[in-house]
């Protein structure tokens, strides 16, 4: 379950914490907590903007503990009644900010390296070397919750979207865990995710790294553009639990499988004490008999020889090579018949037909929405391209200058466009020529194989039977030709023999029986009825602490809330370099809020 992370994924996380719908309830409350962090990770400011969405009514009740309260998209004023804010909205939405003291859900620990020596980020700038910057998200949203009647410790499921952008210029030689670099040829974008708290939710290996970013690579001069990290408990929803619909039709198989097993090994420890009478029969019979023998010796010595052999006779019925050409010829017919499907233009059509997929989601809509504003608002490639050169002169500075923020929003919109129709054909593609060789290349030889085998065992199985069903009778009519004779006691002994190999070998596969249904056959079933039950138990606990969690400030009784979190390291560069202000990057409260509502749109 480890390598769940792939491009597709990616970008549908960033895309819906960029652009993600509210739907429409009684109240709705939208929220965005925007925190400002150092470059170590620590918190600096904490600002959360509230969106109650409109419901028709005049008066719109809430409740807050945020501090400053501001309306920052209207005039409406609110008053407190009791544990509430009731804003007068005149039908209106209402949009107001708050500043946040206490402790985040998830917190951040950064740590910066230079050629392998721990070091603070001020004092790399400028620097050459290896850089390895090393980000440890910690959730703080612990819970305990009864699983099939044991009780568990739990996290909220947080994912975190990790971003920021690098300049080629003095850079290369990206590496990043849990995520993907996207190189435009002047910047390169890291996109990685986390999801703190899983791990130890789960107990699943393959989830161990993921509270953990960690990015490398060379620089001739450091600096470092600001990072953020966009957070949201909306890891596992609802839908995803269908999947468990499918596993409980599991359990009653196991229950059938379970209990035809104990009807073989009870079958087998029958036939087990069948061989034993048989084998103590067959020595009375040896010490009544042991006076006769006389002119028979050699035919009757013959006879059991032959029935030795037969018995002893454990060769395959047919050898190896001959099962694996069967198997080869079979494997051969079915690819030609898939080369014949597969080709180019089939091909072609399913990458295709995964692209219209995806151009029918929310996600590629929105961005193809934005692009669109964009575009509406002046932004072309021609003009990418001119303000994206290295050096430009005061006239081409002027022209780009207000159209700077809109150019690096249309390149990244033209790019995740770009990544999610190639991730989408790519993935239909391989998959489905992956998926179609494999599985008929496998059933293809083990079933020719299969049939092979068992046609050949039972035929041979069937020549046995009846040869030494007849030469038991030529034994036995020699016995009874023999009565009294005194040197009959040696073929006694010989039959004997035989009775006694053959109850061995039962006795053999009784016990091997008895080892596969036990550790095999119940070892299944203890799997799907244990471990495999506690795993569904965490995962549908999960998404309910997913939907509890609402959002940081207070929530009324009967509003639904939904939140995300955007946390935002500033740049890191030389004293007398341009630094972003707090407005530019975005954390003036009042401009932060026209920002997201115009993104909202």
């Amino acid at each position: 379950m480890k390598k769940l992370i792939s491009k597709s994924i990616i970008i549908s996380v960033i895309a819906s914490l960029l652009f993600e719908a509210t739907p429409v309830w009684a109240l709705n409350k939208d929220e965005t907590v925007y925190v400002k962090l150092n470059n170590d990770g620590s918190k600096n400011t904490i600002v959360v903007s509230e969106h109650l969405s409109n419901v028709g009514n005049d008066r719109i009740a809430d409740r807050s503990k945020l501090l400053n309260i501001k309306n920052v998209n209207g005039e409406e004023k609110y008053k407190e009644e009791n544990d509430s804010i009731v804003w007068e909205n005149n039908g209106n939405d209402i949009y107001y900010q708050g500043s946040y003291n206490g402790k985040l859900p998830i917190e951040l620990d950064i740590k910066y390296y230079l050629d392998g020596v721990e070091m603070k980020a001020s004092e790399m700038v400028g620097k050459k070397g290896k850089v390895k910057i090393v980000f440890n998200y910690k959730n703080n949203e612990r819970h305990k919750a009864i699983v099939n009647g044991r009780l568990e410790t739990l996290y909220t499921p947080f994912l975190v979207a990790m971003t920021t952008i690098i300049s080629n210029t003095n850079n290369k030689n990206y590496e990043v865990s849990n995520g993907k670099i996207i190189d435009n040829g002047v910047n390169s974008v890291v996109v990685a995710l986390a999801t703190p708290g899983l791990y130890d939710s789960l107990g699943i290996d393959q989830l161990k790294e993921l509270d953990t970013i960690t990015l490398t690579y060379d620089t001739e001069y450091f600096e470092m553009g600001p990072i953020y990290s966009m957070a949201t408990p909306k890891l596992i929803e609802e839908d995803d639990l269908k999947v468990f619909d499918e596993v409980d039709s599991l359990y009653g198989d196991i229950g059938k499988l379970v209990d035809a097993s104990n009807q073989i090994k009870n079958g087998s420890q029958q036939l087990q004490v069948g061989a034993e009478k048989l084998r103590n029969g067959t020595n009375d019979l040896r010490n009544g008999i042991n006076g006769a023998y006389v002119g028979s010796k050699t035919i009757r010595d013959t006879v059991n020889v032959s029935i030795d052999n037969l018995r002893n006779d454990n060769s395959a019925a047919i050898d190896d090579a001959t099962l694996n050409g069967i198997g080869e010829q079979a494997a051969q017919g079915v690819k030609a018949e898939l080369d014949a499907t597969f080709t180019d233009a089939y091909k072609a059509q399913i990458g295709e037909q995964a692209v219209a997929a995806v151009r029918q989601s929310d996600s590629y809509k929105n961005l193809a929405n934005k692009k669109a504003q964009l575009e509406g608002a002046g932004v072309t490639m021609e003009l990418v391209q001119t303000c994206s050169q290295a050096e430009l002169d005061e006239a081409t500075q002027a022209t780009c200058a207000p159209y700077a923020s809109y150019i690096t929003q249309y390149t990244t919109l033209l790019q995740m466009i770009t990544i999610m129709e190639e991730t989408a054909r790519g993935t239909a593609i391989n998959t489905a020529v992956n998926t179609a060789y494999s599985t008929s290349d496998n059933v293809a030889r083990n079933v020719s194989k299969g049939t092979a085998l068992q046609v050949a065992t039972n035929a041979k199985k069937q020549a046995q039977t009846q040869t030494i069903a007849s030469l038991e009778k030529l034994v036995t009519g020699l016995d009874e030709l023999t009565t009294g004779l005194a040197n009959l006691d040696e073929g006694a002994n010989t039959l004997y023999d035989g009775t006694t190999e053959l109850s061995n070998g039962i006795n053999a596969l009784a016990s091997g029986i008895e080892e596969f249904n036990r550790n095999g056959i119940n070892k299944i079933a203890n799997l799907l009825a244990g471990d495999f039950k506690t795993f569904e138990g965490k995962v549908k606990a999960l998404v309910k602490l997913s939907n509890d969690f609402g959002t940081l400030d207070d929530l009324d009784e009967n509003s639904i809330g939904t939140t995300k979190f955007i946390m935002v390291i500033d740049e890191v560069r030389k004293k007398n370099d341009t630094k972003a202000s707090d407005d530019e990057i975005g954390f003036n409260k009042v401009n932060l809020a026209k920002k997201y509502k115009r993104l909202s749109k």
